[in-house]
């Protein structure tokens, strides 16, 4: 069976729904699936007996993509899966709606959620998150644009984006998944940076990175990013950007791309400015000069500079533009 699961990989998209006992070599197959489903209470997923090293959640682990509150959930939502994904990987990914590509979108750049800015700008406002029971650094799942089914990694604003092990961890192996059936993977970027602490340097921080790294730069499915708040450090390299394989890359009017954030700049390149100006207005000049949108167009690092209200309208052309790649 292993084998079975193996040949079929990257060929049909594949869908483990767990509804009970799945132990031993048979976790190993389910985990071998490209999406396991999970049943909050009832599933029961592992390796060794919980008799002898206790329970273990799949979806804490990031094994499990969705954990259901019932049967009727779990299995309605394997349903719209397989609805959304393509049947091979020739087929392409395409769906029908009757959503105006053209529909203008309000949301405030400054304030929002992740989830809510998704749905504002996917096609009839559907969204379906992927690992969120696993990582909430990043919202990860699979929406449509002008009828082209799209996987999306967004930053969550609500945990300054910080990249971490997790969503660094689910953002690669859901950038593996859309390239091997040529889904187009859509990046929202709003993040200070990396995780800063001890335990993520004891973990495999570095490594994590670099298989991220690796699936956006290998990967041969179409890619746009999108700057939506703050891009500090190696966060706006790493989270799709053009350097590393987008293939256009976007940025709102009042969005901030910085090898560090506008108060460590100040602090360790323009501190002798501080003595003439007050701190806070040496910040917004290094902003404005030197971490501006307009400023990263100049140097090539985007393409564009788009008005909120624009955004779902360039990002369906984006995406009907490269539908073929």
């Amino acid at each position: 069976f292993m084998k079975c699961v193996s040949d079929a990989s990257g060929i049909i998209p594949q869908i483990a729904v767990i509804d009970g006992i799945c132990g031993g070599s048979s976790a190993v197959v389910a985990s071998m699936f490209d999406v396991t489903l999970t049943l909050k209470g009832a599933s029961k997923l592992f390796v060794t007996s919980p008799f002898s090293v206790g329970e273990c959640d799949a979806s804490a682990s990031g094994i499990s993509a969705f954990e259901a509150e019932n049967e009727n959930e779990l299995f309605a939502f394997a349903r719209k899966l397989i609805s959304t994904l393509p049947s091979n990987n020739a087929d392409g990914a395409f769906c029908e709606n009757g959503d105006d590509m053209n529909r203008a979108v309000a949301f405030d750049a400054k304030s929002y959620k992740a989830e809510d800015l998704i749905r504002s700008i996917a096609d009839n406002g559907e969204f379906t998150r992927l690992y969120a029971s696993y990582t909430d650094n990043a919202v990860l799942g699979i929406a449509s644009f002008g009828g082209v089914t799209v996987g999306v990694i967004a930053s969550n604003p609500e945990k300054d984006g910080v990249l971490d092990i997790k969503s660094a961890r689910a953002a690669a192996k859901f950038i593996s998944f859309c390239d091997a059936f040529a889904i187009p993977v859509l990046t929202l970027v709003d993040s200070i940076g990396l995780d800063v602490s001890l335990e993520a340097e004891k973990a495999s921080y570095a490594s994590e990175l670099a298989r991220l790294a690796y699936a956006y730069s290998s990967s041969e499915n179409a890619k746009v990013t999108v700057v939506v708040g703050k891009a500090y450090g190696a966060a706006f390299a790493l989270l799709g950007s053009k350097a590393i394989g987008a293939d256009i890359a976007y940025a709102l009017p009042d969005a901030a791309i910085s090898v560090l954030s506008p108060e460590a700049s100040v602090a360790f390149v323009w501190n002798d400015k501080v003595a003439d100006k007050s701190r806070e207005d040496v910040e917004a000049e290094w902003k404005e000069k030197c971490a501006s949108a307009s400023e990263a167009c100049y140097k090539g690092e985007l393409d564009d500079i788009v008005d909120p209200s624009e955004l779902r309208a360039r990002l369906c052309a984006a995406f009907s533009m490269l539908a073929s790649k």
